[in-house]
């Protein structure tokens, strides 16, 4: 929970956008939007530290910059069906 609330605080703060994150944080203990029903409170979304804020946001660019640079790799002429096809898999997002 906590890391839906500190992706929800940076997207409610402007470091970055993300569409989906409010339908994740549906049901989280803390999100404050008024669409989740809940008051906030001490460790609700508004509340994090902005050290937290920015170490998710480093985290959040580093991945996509990672990811980014995958797909946009050349790569070797393939011999499979595959046709320059790549999959991403990411491992960590849930408990």
């Amino acid at each position: 929970d906590d890391a839906v609330l500190a992706k929800l605080s940076c997207v409610e703060k402007g470091y970055y956008q993300d569409a989906f994150i409010h339908s994740m944080a549906k049901g989280v203990k803390g999100a404050n939007s008024k669409s989740y029903g809940s008051a906030g409170g001490r460790n609700s979304s508004s509340s994090m530290e902005p050290i937290i804020r920015k170490g998710t946001h480093a985290r959040v660019c580093a991945v996509d910059k990672a990811i980014s640079a995958f797909l946009s790799l050349q790569l070797e002429e393939d011999t499979s069906n595959a046709k320059g096809r790549r999959q991403v898999v990411i491992l960590g997002a849930g408990r």
